[in-house]
């Protein structure tokens, strides 16, 4: 081959790796623009890490984009740059990635919009009825939760279930009774009624059974519009977050529910202190709107949901509950999972199998690792303490706070980014909103701030006592101590008012 022919040749092969090399620069620009605008779009990124990180981003760009267009480049230089652009352009990319992920959750997860009513359709256990096709053209009693919802559910229970006799009761504890005796009796229930039942009497479940559901979904307006939507106010203001734990067998997150983990977190962002506060699950309190009747405060749940919940604890505290959070156990399960197990303090000094999980041995003053099941398992326990629901609450505490503590590391944040997320997708409800939750990242990431946790349990003693929920039979709650209520208001607004 002539030294022409040779010529002419590698300049070809030059002008295709200058080609080539102009178009991988254009895609390395891409996906830093795209790494960008994620950025910027999430909103969590304090101004001073974006600026010099976006000014070493940029130079690199540049310094690519020089080298590239620069024709006496020599074929080592455009081999080193490809590299550099391939490798940036994959942490481009790869990061933009994970920051739109975790958008898209922040927007699916935050500000509750709309809630799901469930209703059962219950028969007794060793009823013949098995199915919506076999209560075809049968007597079936149903209990509305509200007027406003009585036609959609009929309409729904009448395209489920062909040409029922739907008739209105009168006495939802009375048929609740009457169907673990009556196996041609069909009841159809809010799931949260069906629940509570179940909390009263532990064998109800397996008198009874439940042989399909009805859903109805509903705008929740509410809730939306009890908070302030001033976006700043999160970080420069204290508030109080309401954290709600329920226990539904679907593992879904229906409107009505036993309220059984009550747990209120005073935040104070600029002195970062945080109080939680545990409120025991029977405690007999007056019910919001109810002219000063009593019932447990797990009941309140299955009467009016969240919201009277709430108001029912702003009575009982004199405080404001502006947000809360309303997750199912089954979320603690996945998460501690997610992120490879909690390790969880034994304050007494016996061991003991979990009622809930005997294969679950706990070991005496010192810590234990639990996976998912078991994490659970320890924050129900209260059968194993002499104080009972006291201590579960003490435990539940304790399992928020490792498993915030355990998130927080930054080895399990790089390495189960993914399951985490995955965790939490569905789990849970809150009207806090997205910008609220990017605010306060902001500030946390802006000066790394160490946070202090503070706890306090509302203390009381155990009787037998008439509810709103069931006036006829005398059931287990527990009367407040006036003098640990005191103590935990005094608390809660040592938090909300230090400056």
């Amino acid at each position: 081959m002539s030294a022409n022919k040779m010529k002419k040749k590698k300049k070809i092969i030059k002008r295709g790796f200058r080609i080539f090399n102009i178009v991988l620069w254009g895609i390395f620009i891409i996906a830093f623009i795209y790494l960008l605008y994620n950025v910027f779009k999430i909103n969590m990124v304090p101004s001073k890490y974006i600026i010099v990180g976006g000014i070493v981003l940029l130079f690199i760009v540049l310094v690519t984009g020089v080298i590239t267009i620069f024709k006496k480049t020599g074929f080592l230089i455009f081999i080193i740059t490809d590299l550099v652009m391939i490798l940036f352009m994959c942490f481009y990319f790869y990061t933009g990635s994970k920051i739109n992920l975790l958008y898209n959750f922040l927007e699916n997860s935050f500000g509750i919009k709309y809630k799901t009513n469930i209703y059962d359709v219950i028969v007794k256990s060793d009823s013949h009825y098995s199915s919506f096709e076999s209560i075809s053209e049968k007597q079936i009693i149903y209990y509305p939760d509200n007027n406003d919802e009585e036609n959609v559910l009929i309409t729904l229970a009448k395209e489920k279930i062909n040409n029922p006799d739907l008739i209105k009761g009168d006495n939802i504890n009375e048929s609740l009774i009457k169907v673990t005796n009556d196996s041609n009796y069909i009841l159809i229930v809010n799931s949260g009624d069906y629940d509570a039942m179940v909390g009263i009497d532990e064998e109800y479940d397996k008198k009874t059974k439940i042989i399909g559901t009805i859903e109805i979904k509903v705008e929740d307006e509410k809730t939306n519009n009890k908070k302030n939507n001033d976006n700043n106010s999160i970080i420069d203001n204290s508030f109080i977050v309401y954290i709600c734990g329920i226990d539904t067998r679907s593992g879904k997150l229906p409107i009505k529910s036993l309220s059984d983990v009550n747990i209120i977190m005073a935040v104070n962002p600029q002195k970062r202190k945080v109080l939680m506060v545990h409120i025991p699950r029977d405690s007999y309190v007056e019910v919001h709107g109810k002219s000063g009747l009593k019932d447990k405060l797990t009941h309140t749940g299955t009467i009016g949901g969240v919201n009277l919940t709430m108001e029912t604890i702003e009575d009982l505290l004199d405080i404001d509950l502006t947000y809360y959070i309303r997750l199912n156990f089954n979320s603690v399960i996945r998460l501690v999972d997610a992120i490879g197990g909690i390790d969880v303090y034994s304050d007494v000094n016996y061991q003991f199998n979990s009622y809930n999980l005997p294969s679950l041995t706990i070991y005496p003053l010192q810590m234990n690792h639990l996976n998912g099941n078991e994490a659970l398992a320890f924050a129900k326990e209260r059968h194993a303490y002499a104080t009972g629901d006291k201590h579960r609450g003490e435990n539940q505490e304790q399992v928020i706070q490792r498993i915030i503590e355990k998130i927080g590391q930054s080895q399990t944040l790089l390495t189960k980014y993914d399951d985490i997320l995955k965790a939490l997708d569905g789990t849970f409800e809150t009207n806090i909103l997205n910008s609220d939750i990017s605010a306060l990242v902001k500030m946390q990431l802006n000066d790394m701030k160490k946070w202090s946790f503070e706890t306090y349990n509302i203390n009381g003693t155990g009787a037998l006592d008439y509810t709103y929920s069931y006036p006829n039979q005398k059931l287990y709650v527990m009367y407040p101590d006036t003098v640990t209520i005191d103590e935990a208001i005094k608390k809660l607004n040592d938090v909300m008012d230090e400056k």
